[in-house]
């Protein structure tokens, strides 16, 4: 949830917010991907020329990285109601020595963030979704059933009772459902 008490851009020329996961010396050898690139990208701790040329900076619809650490996947959904008041940058740092204060490890390593420019959001309550899945024994593809599983509701039945899954319900979330089990 976030809660814009009033025009941010009356008072300051931007309100940047910043999301991202930054993965310390552990994460080399590792790939990152996101729906945009999906060639990826070697965690080595050092920006190269494919790197730094080749990022594709548009929204993504999701980042993941994915080696011998495991794969971890983030993906961040924002409504249509706030969506087209946001400007949106994506970028990629991979760089051990440059330091991203406060951190228990220095450097900047297999990072893909957002910023968000919320200056133009009107006052108001707007909720938006970021889902962090771990996910076991990835093969290049599946991040597609990650995404499905929150696009499309697990519908759940038992005899004559039929419900949703409403722990899947992304345009809601923060809000009281009615209903429930229906016949």
């Amino acid at each position: 949830l976030i809660q814009v008490p009033f025009r941010l851009d009356r008072i300051v020329s931007s309100f940047t917010i910043r999301i991202g996961t930054d993965y310390n010396e552990n994460a080399f050898g590792a790939k990152v991907y996101n729906s945009n690139n999906p060639q990826g990208f070697l965690v080595d701790g050092k920006m190269d020329s494919n790197e730094l040329n080749n990022f594709n900076p548009e929204f993504d619809n999701w980042r993941l990285l994915t080696g011998e650490c495991g794969t971890f996947m983030c993906r961040t959904i924002l409504p249509a109601d706030v969506k087209k008041y946001i400007n949106v940058k994506m970028g990629y740092v991979d760089d051990i020595t440059r330091n991203d204060p406060p951190e228990s490890s220095p450097g900047t390593v297999g990072y893909i963030y957002q910023e968000w420019n919320i200056g133009a959001v009107p006052r108001g309550k707007y909720y938006m979704f970021i889902d962090f899945p771990w996910i076991p024994n990835y093969k290049k593809g599946d991040e597609m059933n990650y995404v499905n599983y929150r696009d499309h509701l697990v519908k759940i039945r038992s005899g004559n009772l039929e419900g949703i899954n409403q722990a899947t319900l992304i345009p809601n979330i923060g809000k009281k459902y009615k209903g429930g089990w229906t016949d």
